[in-house]
């Protein structure tokens, strides 16, 4: 239980904040925001898009939960905090 309180503790200060970094370009937001349906493409589409050059990185688990997280969350930053604290809470009493 202290470690669940450890990592809320020490995440919750992003709940407020806006994407930063490679956000913007990896979490489609508005202009492609994927569906039920779309969700077996991720499994095999490269993990950063629009870059315009060649990309070897294959994240299908992220890519879903991203889609997962939008479909559920919208593309509104506290929610995708809100899964990485919870995720990384899990990850700490695991």
């Amino acid at each position: 239980m202290l470690l669940v309180v450890l990592a809320v503790a020490g995440y919750s200060g992003t709940l407020g904040n806006q994407f930063v970094f490679d956000d913007r370009a990896v979490i489609p937001g508005d202009s492609t925001v994927p569906t039920l349906h779309s969700l077996p493409s991720l499994l095999v589409a490269p993990y950063w898009t629009g870059e315009g050059r060649a990309n070897r990185l294959y994240r299908p688990l992220t890519s879903v939960s991203f889609a997962l997280n939008e479909i559920l969350g919208g593309a509104r930053p506290w929610s995708f905090h809100l899964v990485n604290l919870l995720l990384h809470a899990l990850v700490s009493v695991m």
